[in-house]
């Protein structure tokens, strides 16, 4: 070795992850970021660099070109879109130009307003075998309530009211709806149990005697007449019977 040539020793794997730990918590500071990139800006300008560069890059030189480089780019790229679109003020930012856009008059009577092809008898879903299969393949049953009343209408009225809310009968949609109970022996009478809960003002937003009067109306449309009992209805059996007869009779 010439006299004055210091020969260096290889760094250890230690060594060299002291250094990445080192290098990385200097590369936090914003100060000596702004240090580096002040420095790459100028080594980038510099002509002979340009020159170089711009050679490195001509034709099947470009290392962007490269199969693997490419997919190394579109991951990067996707990996940064991803972080960015999970910012909150970004995420934020979205949710505000959605809210915005669903208030615009034309938006909501493009988003409310039906399909001119799904209005009337044209809907599909609207049909009585679609809706009959619907319910069936749902299971529905007879819940304890509507098996009460089943067996009340059978020591009033034996094989006049039958329960139709399962779907079974060909005849038991009725507007689209397929009520609890139907009358058999040729009246066009309706019976329908109403839930406190299911069918009640907290859950569908308006008040009880209006939802019943709804139900009402639309089967009156069919010819129907309808009577609603709802489920507190249950507790006074005298004046249940007395309501029942009193439809059942009018």
């Amino acid at each position: 070795m010439p006299k004055g040539v210091y020969k260096r020793k290889p760094f250890t794997k230690g060594c060299i992850a002291n250094m990445k730990v080192a290098q990385k918590k200097r590369w936090e500071k914003p100060e000596e970021r702004a240090k580096q990139s002040t420095s790459q800006k100028i080594a980038q300008n510099r002509p002979e660099v340009k020159k170089k560069k711009s050679i490195s890059m001509m034709g099947d030189k470009n290392p962007a070109k490269r199969p693997e480089v490419k997919a190394k780019n579109i991951a990067s790229q996707k990996r940064v879109q991803k972080e960015v679109q999970n910012r909150p003020e970004v995420v934020e930012k979205k949710k505000k130009a959605i809210r915005e856009a669903m208030n615009r008059p034309e938006v909501k009577v493009k988003i409310r307003g039906p399909r001119p092809s799904m209005q009337g008898g044209k809907n599909p879903m609207k049909k009585a075998e679609v809706i009959r299969k619907q319910i069936r393949a749902c299971g529905t049953k007879p819940n304890k309530p509507e098996r009460f009343l089943d067996k009340l209408f059978q020591r009033l009225l034996p094989n006049q009211i039958k329960y139709t809310g399962d779907g079974k009968d060909e005849d038991s949609i009725v507007a689209g709806k397929c009520p609890d109970f139907m009358f058999t022996d040729g009246q066009k009478k309706i019976i329908e149990h109403f839930g406190d809960w299911w069918h009640g003002e907290k859950k569908t937003g308006i008040p009880n005697k209006q939802h019943e009067q709804e139900r009402i109306d639309l089967f009156a449309k069919e010819g129907y007449q309808t009577l609603v009992i709802w489920e507190y209805e249950l507790d006074d059996l005298v004046k249940l019977v007395k309501k029942v007869s009193d439809f059942t009779n009018g």
